[in-house]
This record gives structure tokens, sequence and C-alpha cells, in this order.
């Protein structure tokens, strides 16, 4: 069956679509590249929508950490923080289920770490604790702080992506000088707005960094041994949202002119994502047709061979998956902004991370980390792919457990209706009303 829907993109430039973008390797690309453990991806076969993962890996990397520092509640009464690292084993199922996906098999790409944490951090949580969270239970004070600064953080990446956004559109072919100047323009204002911010958050981070060490040496002995392996873990999650950050950086000046392609290459995960999040099923879509047509700030989607999605409605579907091509589209285009920002946030969490290990081990690290295999060890070779990493089933299985209890069924009653006024008479539950004499 053939389904179509043409729905409009507020404010995003999908004019840009089938241009050749003429973007160039700027400050905030090479400060993003700089890990030498990613030299591998100049050479990697990754297409453009691995790139968008491995960036986007990173980014949710950074997102995990932060929520265990912050926003999970530790102490005596949670053991949480012994349960970071993910079993070895399931990994590496992790990894080979990976192999077997259609952005990684057709292409052999190179499966990062990163994709395994992403997949593995939201697990852990606790429900309540001693202390609201880690940093807390290092010093509320510090806490606090860290708190100020991530949000200055989250304003900085923002305006970097608008940036980004500007620049695009300046680059963009056949654009007239004057809407060039203006996006260029627009593009000054923004870096002084970055500039700015980052000469405001800077200090913050320096005085945090100068105290969150002395801090967590005052921490108990016991809670130090406690706290150790999650500390340890967290970096080690950090350490491959690097490598995968930096492989997105080296890669993507490369690949960035496939994206006419690219979006017509992501809509069938986007709209298999869709109906698995509402099912749980992850439906075949191996016969879907793809046609995508661009008229102005417009994007028409059409799908042939949806198949049997239950009771779900195509249009709803497709609506939902335009939505999202439309997203990543434009997030595709401004990808270098979404990098350079990761890397500002890996690097100070790495600091923070790096600073409570040495006070909890100050000749060393005294935790050995559980290592996630390669995408080319023996274990992955060996292992059995899981039944299913898929983030969309992921999202189901919470949407599940979230969903309210279903109303209950209210029980029957039976009214003698030759009476007028007469109060109703109590029936057996699931009986039939009375009926008229």
């Amino acid at each position: 069956m053939h389904h179509g829907i043409r729905t409009l993109s507020a404010h995003t430039s999908l004019a840009f679509f089938g241009v050749a973008l003429s973007l160039t390797t700027g400050c905030s690309l090479l400060s993003s590249v700089g890990n030498p453990g990613a030299a591998w991806a100049f050479s990697d076969p990754a297409p453009l929508q691995v790139v968008v993962r491995r960036a986007d890996a990173a980014a949710l990397t950074t997102v995990e950490v932060n929520r265990l520092l912050t926003a999970t509640p530790t102490g005596k009464d949670t053991d949480w923080t012994l349960k970071v690292s993910p079993d070895p084993k399931e990994a590496a199922a992790d990894i080979k289920a990976l192999q077997a996906d259609p952005d990684y098999s057709k292409t052999k790409a190179r499966v990062v770490a990163a994709e395994v944490w992403i997949r593995t951090l939201p697990n852990v949580t606790a429900a309540t604790g001693e202390h609201p969270n880690l940093l807390a239970a290092i010093d509320q004070g510090l806490a606090d702080s860290y708190t100020a600064i991530v949000a200055k953080q989250d304003e900085i990446a923002g305006l970097n992506t608008q940036m980004e956004t500007e620049k695009a559109a300046a680059d963009v072919k056949d654009v007239s000088a004057a809407d060039k100047k203006t996006h260029q323009d627009a593009a000054a204002a923004l870096q002084k707005q970055i500039d700015d911010g980052e000469k405001a958050v800077d200090p913050l981070k320096k005085k945090f960094l100068g105290s969150i060490k002395d801090a967590s040496a005052k921490v108990s002995p016991d809670d130090q041994k406690r706290y150790e392996p999650a500390v340890a873990s967290l970096l080690d999650a950090l350490n491959d949202a690097d490598i995968s950050n930096s492989a997105a950086a080296i890669k993507y000046p490369i690949v960035i002119k496939q994206l006419p392609d690219a979006i017509k290459s992501v809509i069938p995960s986007i709209a298999a994502d869709v109906i698995e999040e509402q099912t749980g099923a992850r439906p075949n879509l191996a016969n879907l047709k793809v046609k995508v047509d661009i008229n102005g700030s417009d994007i028409a989607v059409s799908l042939d061979g949806l198949g049997d999605i239950g009771a779900l409605k195509p249009a709803e579907v497709i609506t939902e998956t335009t939505k999202r091509a439309v997203k990543w589209f434009t997030h595709t285009l401004t990808l270098l902004g979404t990098i350079s920002s990761t890397k500002e946030t890996l690097t100070f969490e790495r600091e923070v991370l790096g600073q409570m290990q040495s006070a909890f081990a100050p000749s060393g690290p005294a935790i050995v980390v559980v290592k996630i295999p390669a995408f080319d060890s023996p274990e992955v070779t060996a292992a059995v792919a899981a039944p299913s990493v898929s983030l969309a089933a992921r999202v189901h299985a919470k949407n599940v457990a979230n969903a309210p209890p279903p109303a209950p069924v209210a029980e029957a009653v039976t009214v003698d209706a030759g009476k007028k006024g007469a109060p109703p008479a109590k029936g057996k539950k699931g009986a039939p009303p009375a009926k008229k004499q």
C-alpha cells in the first residue's frame, strides 16, 4: 500500500537538501578531533548516518554521566555505584547485535563502545538514597555549583547549534549576497555570545575543579570505597565517548555530501523506531520504498510497502516519521556544533571524575574497570547476538512500565424502568440490564 504525507518544517533550512555544502574544518571541529585513539576513523567505511550515531552516542553518554552525578540518589543504602559497568558477555552480545544493524552490516563500519554505554547507563538507577546524588554525598555546595555550570554549558551548546545553522545557510549554493551577509553577521553575533558565555563559565569550572579533590578526600574511607567503582566506570565510559566523538569529527567533513542520500537511508529506521516504540515489535521493512520530495521548506515523505502495522494508523506513523526525519536532517546539518559542545562537556566531566578518583586513590586507581570488548575481539565473534538492543525497544519498555493502570470496570446495575424515580437495583457483575415488563 502507498502512503504519503506532507508536513511543514518550521524554521528549518531544507533548501540545503541536495546541495553541495562547503563546510570547513574550523576551530570547533579541530578541537573535537584530538584523540589519537580515533585515528582509525580516517579509513573506516562509516557512512554519514553512522557518523551521526557516533556523535549522538558520545552526547548521550555525557547526559547519562551527568544524571548519575547529579540526579541519582546515593549512599549506604544504594548499590548502583558498584554496578555501572556492563557485564562483558552482555556487552559482547550487544556489539554482535549492532553489527547486524543495517547501518553497520552494509558497510562493515566499526561499532564503537559508546553504542554499548548508551544502552547500559540508562539502566543504572536508584529510587531513594541517603543523599540526593553522588556530588551531594561529597559536598552539597559543590553539587549546586556543578548544576549551575552544566546549565551554562547547555546554554552555550544551544548557541553553538544556532551558529552552525547560520554558517551552513551562508554556504548554500546560489545564496544571494545580501542573505549570505545576513547569515554571516548572525553567526558572528552568536560566536560573540558563545565567547562571552565561555568567559563567564571558565572561572566557575576552575573554582569547582580546585575544590572537588579536597572535598572528595574528606569523604570517609568506607564511602570512598563505595563510590570509587562508579567513578572509575564513568571515566571509562567518557573515554569511550571521547573516541566516538572524535571519530565523528574526523569523518564528518568527508561524508557530509552524502546528506541527500543519507536522509533516504535513515527513514526506514526512523519508521521502524516509531512502530517499535508503540508496539514493542520491530517491523520488517525490507520492502519499504521511500520517496522524499523537497519544495522550499516543505518535506514530503511517501512510503510504499509499510506492511502490517497492527492497530497503528499509517498516516500517524508517516507523520511522526516525517517529523523525525526533518529533525535528523537539521541535526546532521549542524552536527559540528553538537560535536564541539560534546567535547567541552566530555572534557569537564572527565576532569571532575579524575579529581575524584585521585582523591579516592592517591597512589593510583585501585579499581580495574570492566572493559567493553572490541568490535573485532574473540569475545564478540563467539557471542550470541542480544535479542534486541534497539533504543526504540527500550523506549517501549519504559512506556509500558510508566503506563497508568487500566480503569476499573464499572459494576453493572439493573433499573426498574416501570417506576419513575425508583432507585437502581443492584445486579450481578456483568449481568444484562433488566428487561421491561
